[in-house]
């Protein structure tokens, strides 16, 4: 299911846009709201009623993708992604040019945070382990380890997600 979710998505994404630059330009601020009185993460998470907004991922797993991606989600919807490998060690200031492969790798394992929330409820109860990290402020996770299943070598996701902005 969720991988069929995952396909639908990318399909969708690539329909949208078939690279970073899709005229889509946005601007960015701090997010002013404090919420972080909410004990529970979703519920703080869903307390800043956030459908606009930016949020740098990355993610480590037996695939192909680049190393950063940041994202732009309007109405929960990702519907921009830029490619970063700056964070890369040994590259200095190298340019790197990134394939229309790359593009859809990163539309593949990029996910808005209430995807995120999905699918650690999906998989809390049937993978073989997950950890979640969660921002003391926002309650999106920070860190998102699946281990879907101890039996199989490499279907592990490992997601990472901070700088969150709002788009206005």
């Amino acid at each position: 299911m969720i991988m069929k979710d995952l396909v639908l998505l990318s399909i969708l994404f690539l329909v949208i846009s078939n690279c970073s630059d899709n005229g889509l330009n946005f601007n960015l601020s701090e997010i002013e709201e404090d919420y972080s009185s909410i004990e529970n993460p979703k519920e703080r998470w869903e307390a800043y009623q956030l459908k606009d907004y930016y949020i740098e991922q990355k993610w480590v797993c037996e695939c192909l993708p680049p190393d950063n991606v940041r994202s732009y989600i309007v109405n929960n919807e990702i519907v921009k992604i830029e490619l970063d490998d700056s964070n890369k060690s040994g590259e200095g200031d190298q340019s790197h040019q990134y394939s229309n492969q790359d593009y859809e790798d990163a539309r593949f394992m990029s996910m808005s945070i209430d995807q995120a929330f999905r699918l650690i409820e999906e998989n809390e109860n049937t993978a073989h382990s997950i950890r979640v990290s969660y921002h003391p402020k926002f309650g999106y996770p920070t860190e998102l380890y699946i281990d879907y299943s101890m039996n199989i070598a490499d279907e592990e996701t490992h997601h990472f997600f901070n700088n969150l902005k709002n788009i206005f």
